[in-house]
């Protein structure tokens, strides 16, 4: 997970090391420093003794991970500091396969060694390497609230439901299936026959599953159900992304108004 000293990056941290507890797996703390190729020729960039980026990431790392209130027991915390683009740092390390997911704030501090500006989290969006969460930079949560994902009938929405049952019976959360329609009968039957599909999906064993048809956008329906959500789930790409221009996808709409963490689960290759 990226992590760049800023508050939204300390809260994907704590989601981060719960998320690791859950999985029974190590976190790979990431803060990766960047300058511009065209920052080299401003006369205000220090040179020689100029600062050393590397020893401050392992700073600001140390500092934020000491600021944590308390490690899960049995979540061993690795650091990775490195030179890069962060979105390309993160993607890289994504595509090994010891990883399973990635953590991002929805923004960071920025400047030249900042990690999560809005851009890193808008392009881990745009080509999600493997599943990306983003963080909301406030707390609007719920615990103990159900893990929400979007379908449409589409190959992402189906990735999207396979990882959300997984996340949900991982943590004994009630899963909340949501299709937005337009009104009309012809297209409620066809959120009905969406829904029924989804249902003929899912494994057996959840601690609940809701159905929802919701009328409206699908982003408008899925940031309703947020409200109450410990988690939303989408695919990258849905059968609607055409008529989401305006907005960009129903995913970055998500990420970037949502008060809980979004998920945005990669198409897997056809």
């Amino acid at each position: 997970m990226g992590v760049d000293g800023s508050d939204n990056s300390r809260r994907a941290l704590r989601w981060g090391l719960a998320e690791a507890a859950r999985r029974g797996c190590p976190l790979r703390a990431v803060y990766a420093w960047y300058i511009p190729a065209v920052a080299y020729g401003d006369p205000a960039l220090p040179v020689g003794d100029g600062p050393d980026f590397e020893r401050e990431g392992h700073e600001i790392l140390e500092k934020v991970l000491a600021a944590v209130d308390e490690v899960p027991v049995g979540v061993e915390v690795r650091s990775v500091v490195t030179e890069g683009p962060p979105a390309v740092v993160l993607r890289d390390l994504a595509d090994r396969d010891e990883v399973a997911l990635v953590v991002v704030g929805s923004r960071g501090r920025g400047g030249v060694a900042g990690l999560l500006l809005g851009s890193v989290s808008q392009s881990l969006a745009s080509r999600p390497p493997k599943p990306v969460v983003i963080v909301p930079g406030r707390d609007g949560a719920t615990a103990d609230g159900p893990i929400v994902v979007g379908v449409d009938g589409s190959p992402g929405a189906d990735a999207a439901l396979d990882w959300a049952a997984g996340e949900a019976a991982l943590g004994g959360a009630r899963l909340e299936v949501v299709t937005a329609r337009a009104g009309g009968a012809e297209p409620a039957q066809d959120a009905q026959r969406i829904q029924d599909a989804a249902a003929a999906r899912l494994p057996g064993g959840l601690a609940g599953v809701d159905h929802v048809v919701v009328e409206g956008r699908p982003v408008e329906a899925l940031l309703g159900r947020a409200e109450h959500a410990r988690l939303v789930v989408v695919g990258c790409r849905g059968v609607g992304a055409v008529h989401e221009m305006l907005l960009g996808s129903t995913s970055h709409a998500l990420a970037h108004l949502s008060p809980a963490p979004v998920a945005i689960i990669p198409t897997p290759a056809a």
